[in-house]
């Protein structure tokens, strides 16, 4: 991870960005910033994490610094530093989502917990976006089951809230909504008999795959298969 310490007193920045022990939290890289404009410059061209800046500064404040990066990235945490704990300091740096505000000087104990709480969030953030990747990825692996399962328990009657029913089909990327349709069925003739038990679903399905892109040119079409050898389209 990637941090940065803005402050316009430089003997702020030198000593926080080079006494304290952040490799022992991960912290690869810590920059070094003397004005807001400058912290932004480095945040184009850097991938930063984590800003720590003070919250007095001539030209642009820390607040100010924080709106601009919040418009950037959301991504990015903030911690605040200020010499004054007056209240509608803390609330500004509450609203514009900082992950604390410190009081000048803070602790070794307290800039580095705020630190740590910064970096736990964000890999909090990170391992909720790679369970929605992995999410995505099953879901496209196995689509075409999911679709062909949804199709015959619809045909068997099978019955679910209307609300659950649209979720599906949103989710499923199938276009068909309450309108008229048409069913047609399509049996495999008996020389499909010899690949049972090896690869005839392979070839039901790729059945499925060519109606679907050759129908699908002038409607809308939605197939499954069953262990009968027959394969189902909704077409509409």
């Amino acid at each position: 991870m990637q941090m940065i310490i803005v402050d316009d007193e430089a003997h702020w920045v030198d000593n926080l960005s080079m006494t304290k022990p952040w490799h022992t939290l991960g912290i690869e890289q810590v920059h070094k910033a003397y004005s807001a404009s400058e912290a932004l410059q480095i945040i184009e061209t850097h991938p930063i994490d984590i800003v720590i800046s003070d919250i007095q500064m001539p030209e642009m404040t820390g607040l100010e610094l924080m709106e601009r990066i919040r418009r950037r990235d959301k991504k990015i945490k903030c911690i605040i530093l200020s010499g004054h704990s007056e209240f509608e300091f803390a609330k500004s740096a509450i609203q514009h989502n900082a992950v604390d505000y410190l009081l000048k000087p803070p602790t070794d104990s307290e800039l580095l917990g705020a630190v740590q709480t910064a970096i736990a969030q964000l890999n909090a953030e990170w391992e909720l976006i790679s369970s929605l990747e992995r999410t995505q990825y099953t879901l496209r692996e196995n689509l075409p089951l999911l679709r062909g399962q949804l199709l015959l328990s619809a045909l068997q009657g099978q019955r679910m809230p209307a609300d659950e029913w649209e979720r599906k089909l949103e989710n499923y990327g199938l276009p068909f909504r309450n309108g008229d349709c048409a069913l047609m069925l399509v049996r495999l003739e008996e020389e499909f008999g010899q690949y049972k038990n090896n690869g005839q679903p392979l070839i039901e399905y790729a059945v499925i795959n060519m109606a679907e892109e050759i129908i699908g040119e002038c409607m809308e079409v939605w197939g499954s298969r069953k262990s009968t050898d027959i394969l189902y389209f909704c077409c509409s």
